[in-house]
């Protein structure tokens, strides 16, 4: 729908007339039904959009309203809050058509990751390597400066700690102060960088629940710390109105920054530096009371949380659903149990009895699920050539230990055979051939559930999300993979008849 389509269905869905809309939003009604015929469209940065927004989320009470506005929105009901606030925020998404531009942060975010690399880690002491080590008075600080020298002084303090702590984060004031000066960026990394390989743990609330653009960005800024594995990211899923803001970042053990502002101006801002234990413990309550209203962002697993890897996908796959699978390789989701059993075979691999009953379980679960669910995979066949010299990982065997194990043409002629052989007799599964693949990247989602995305390479790492406007959005940017898709490669004959051309071209029998 186009905004004045959108416009149009909410105010009929709400018995909202042109009229009633002006008064509360203090626009001539003129101007409203301009916006509702498509005569006058809203440039990019109207401020009438919320409170549009704000006040049709009020009048959208009934529940058939809701399951209107919901289906409409493509939104599974029993996964988002049905309080006025949380409605209104899925309006103003809706109404500003982030669609497309959650797309392009999508591309993004999986560049990022799919080229993400830790740099050789330091062994110099903490002095002699030069970080901009910062100590200051406990005290006021006013300004974007004065928040400067209390956030290098904050992390430099937990550095100096004697022992790990998990650190607890939130802010949603105006980020000039991070990002409007370089230099103190690059301090602040290669100090943040530090307190996480002094394996201090951090939970951080994200304040992005209006934006899907602002939550996708803020993954991708914060993506190096996340593949860290130390890092818990939560999200408010209210709206807030913007007028207060505050920052809390509190070291139990050490200290805590604590300032407030109004609205984007941070400029005379004041910033309270504390290392008094009372008032520490008093400001970890609060935020305790605060992170109970929060939600999970996302899981984040690597190599050594594999256990817990394990029983996020089983819990996943038990949820009905719709399936879309891309990846550059074969998914795992496919891969024969005897063929597993068989690359297992050494005694003391990590994880080895676990790793085949969860494979078990998930390929019985495949099966059941196609009885009522669709599933299609959008995978490039790899080069022959890299099958040979065995170049191509097979997908899930970094997930569970730091090394890679190769795909041989026989290995990838049986997983093949087992995806040919789901196409034949199974309806509901299909499978899209794209002609290449620019990442290493696997995306695994279900409809109104949740995703997976999957970085197979080393450091390999796996992110779990249930949040529905980025599930949404992923699923949106996987149809648009599905029309990359050539004619002569869609359709289950024509993915069979290139499936087997190319079993035959590796030349085995």
């Amino acid at each position: 729908m186009d905004f004045n389509e959108k416009l149009d269905f909410l105010m009929k869905l709400t018995n909202t007339s042109n009229s009633m809309l002006a008064r509360h939003i203090a626009m001539d009604p003129s101007f409203v039904s301009r916006l509702r015929s498509g005569t006058r469209k809203p440039s990019k940065n109207e401020d009438y959009i919320e409170p549009i927004s704000r006040f049709l989320s009020k009048r959208c009470t009934e529940d058939y309203q809701r399951d209107g506005l919901f289906d409409a929105l493509g939104v599974n009901q029993r996964q988002v809050s049905t309080d006025s606030a949380s409605i209104s925020g899925l309006m103003i998404s809706w109404l500003q058509n982030r669609e497309s531009a959650a797309d392009d942060h999508i591309v993004s975010l999986i560049k990022n990751i799919d080229e993400f690399s830790f740099k050789k880690p330091q062994t110099q002491n903490t002095e002699t390597a030069g970080l901009p080590l910062e100590r200051i008075d406990s005290g006021t600080y006013v300004g974007i400066e004065g928040k400067r020298q209390c956030v290098l002084a904050f992390l430099s303090a937990v550095i100096q700690s004697p022992s790990p702590q998990t650190l607890l984060l939130y802010s949603n004031e105006d980020l000039e102060w991070l990002a409007g000066d370089p230099a103190f960026t690059a301090k602040w990394a290669a100090l943040f960088f530090e307190v996480l390989k002094r394996e201090n743990n951090v939970k951080i609330v994200h304040t992005v629940s209006r934006s899907l653009d602002e939550m996708l960005a803020a993954i991708k800024e914060w993506l190096p710390f996340y593949m860290t594995g130390r890092i818990e990211p939560m999200y408010y899923p209210k709206t807030m109105d913007g007028v207060f803001r505050r920052t809390m970042f509190i070291a139990p053990e050490t200290c805590a920054l604590i300032s407030n502002s109004v609205g984007s101006t941070s400029s005379s801002s004041v910033n309270n530096y504390f290392t008094d234990q009372t008032a520490i413990k008093a400001y970890e309550v609060e935020f305790a009371d605060f992170l109970r209203q929060c939600r999970p962002l996302m899981k984040i697993f690597n190599p050594i949380s594999s256990a817990e890897h394990l029983e996020s996908m089983v819990e996943f796959e038990n949820e009905d659903g719709d399936i879309m699978i891309r990846s550059r390789i074969l998914s795992s989701f496919t891969f024969p149990q005897f063929l597993l059993e068989r690359i297992l075979k050494e005694p003391n691999h990590p994880d080895k009895a676990s790793m085949i009953t969860f494979h078990r379980i998930r390929l019985n679960r495949l099966i059941q699920s196609l009885a009522t669910s669709r599933i299609t995979e959008i995978v490039a066949l790899p080069a022959i050539e890299d099958i040979k010299e065995k170049r191509i990982p097979i997908g899930f065997s970094t997930m569970f230990s730091e090394r890679e194990i190769p795909y041989d043409q026989y290995t990838m002629k049986a997983h093949l055979e087992n995806i040919v052989s789901l196409l034949k007799h199974h309806e509901n599964y299909n499978v899209a051939l794209l002609d290449s693949s620019d990442d290493d990247l696997s995306i695994y989602i279900k409809e109104n559930v949740g995703l997976f995305v999957l970085k197979y390479s080393i450091p390999s790492i796996a992110f779990a999300i249930n949040e529905q406007g980025m599930t949404s959005a992923f699923w949106n940017y996987l149809k648009l993979k599905m029309k990359q898709v050539t004619p002569d490669k869609s359709g289950k004959e024509n993915t069979i008849k290139a499936i087997n051309d190319y079993i035959k071209r590796m030349g085995i029998q």
